[in-house]
């Protein structure tokens, strides 16, 4: 067995819910074509373990496939980098090959999730990590950051230092940091219109206060603006938690809306836990409407699995105006409906476990307090300017007619008697 990464075909998915005793679940091995990942299950985690995802049934005899649009079966796929990790990787480990393989490989020990991948079966050994960032690294870091999206050269202690951003996913820039002895993702500013960072941190308050569920997060003052730190939901003081993307856990529903997210949450969630869920679901759907959010896609809505085997909603994440004023949101409220505003949230309330009186009253509570948002970023730091600019959106004449008392009279006629 070839022991470089770059010519194997096939590597071992561990479990590390606990990091010190990592258990085998099985192989994952690259397609002929080498462009997509199948998996197959070790019999001894099908007879003690659990399905990794919806797409992944324990019960499969021959080797599981990607759902459509994946590179990799669905919990190997939310294991694996997004493009900002993806260049990480080729720039600083320039691996030979660039398979869905080397990727999972190459992305190291830090992945969202509990999986691992190793290139032994009979011990787990994963890609050696590097030491975290700490808070005063920060800065450097992000001079590092800027220096890779202009493309210039690095000495050995920078792609060190850079190292730390390839587990992550998505496409802004991002890195592991050590504060408290805990792990936390750091997103830094890339140029834009607003610092960026600082509006997700406010955006993250401002939604916590309007009941809804969000992990830690802190703002950092650097040179040029800020860097939102955000505390990981995927770790625990006894371990890693195998969280799955809605992305993820809709492979298998037929369509990626707020309803079907609903609809998994009815599956999957404890029963003394599934309506409390599915009204904060409501919650954050309307948040990320009148909050211009229209990045809310899939991939930003995630699901962590509980001892009992349930599952429960993260905490949510990457809650940020777009900026964009285009009223349609990454995933729409329903696959029923062509509009993703108030009367399409309520002709979809018994979806997510309420009447139309309390979806009413719950998307009204929203608007009450995304209506004090200038208020809130004010006291967090957000200049004026910036308010200014985003006032473009979050108050547009439609974002305000949505947060208005005259929103009620859009409720469909035949949802009138159940108000």
């Amino acid at each position: 067995m070839t022991t470089d990464p770059c010519r194997m075909t096939s590597m071992w998915v561990w479990y590390l819910a606990d990091p010190t005793a990592p258990v085998r679940i099985g192989r994952v091995s690259l397609i002929p074509a080498r462009t997509r990942c199948a998996f197959d299950y070790d019999a001894a985690w099908t007879a003690s373990g659990f399905a990794l995802s919806p797409d992944m049934p324990m019960t499969s005899r021959s080797p599981i496939l990607p759902p459509p649009d994946f590179t990799a079966p669905g919990a190997l796929e939310d294991a694996m980098p997004d493009r900002w990790g993806q260049s990480t990787i080729r720039l600083i480990d320039r691996p030979q090959r660039l398979s869905p393989l080397d990727y999972l490989y190459f992305a190291g020990d830090r992945r969202s999730g509990a999986l691992g991948i190793s290139t032994d079966p009979e011990t787990y050994r994963p890609y050696p990590n590097d030491p975290l960032l700490t808070g005063a690294s920060l800065e450097e870091a992000n001079e590092i950051i800027h220096r890779v999206i202009n493309r210039e050269p690095l000495n050995e202690r920078e792609r060190h230092l850079l190292r730390t951003s390839k587990s992550m996913g998505g496409a802004h820039p991002k890195m592991l940091v050590a504060i408290d002895g805990y792990e936390w993702i750091a997103k830094f500013p890339k140029g834009d219109s607003v610092d960026l960072p600082l509006v997700e941190h406010a955006t993250t308050v401002l939604a916590a206060s309007v009941g809804i569920r969000t992990p830690e997060s802190r703002r950092h003052r650097i040179t040029i603006g800020h860097i939102v730190l955000t505390k990981r939901f995927d770790r625990s003081v006894s371990g890693r938690l195998h969280t799955l993307t809605a992305r993820t856990m809709l492979a298998t529903e037929g369509g990626e809306s707020y309803v079907s997210i609903a609809n998994v949450i009815r599956k999957h969630a404890a029963a003394d836990t599934l309506q409390l869920q599915q009204r904060e679901l409501f919650r954050r759907m309307t948040f990320n409407i009148l909050m211009d959010n229209t990045d809310d896609h899939a991939k930003n809505h995630a699901f962590i699995r509980l001892a009992s085997g349930h599952f429960e909603l993260s905490p949510a994440y990457d809650l940020l105006p777009q900026m964009s004023g285009l009223g349609k949101q990454a995933i729409p409220v329903s696959l029923r409906s062509a509009e993703d505003d108030f009367a399409s949230a309520i002709a979809c309330s018994a979806d997510f476990g309420m009447a139309a009186a309390e979806a009413v009253e719950s998307w009204r509570d929203v608007a009450r307090g995304v209506a004090r948002w200038k208020e809130v970023f004010n006291g967090l730091g957000v200049t004026s300017g910036d308010i200014a600019y985003l006032s473009d959106f979050i108050d547009s004449d439609d974002k305000l007619f949505l947060r208005s008392e005259r929103v009620v009279d859009t409720i469909p006629a035949s949802r009138k008697d159940d108000r």
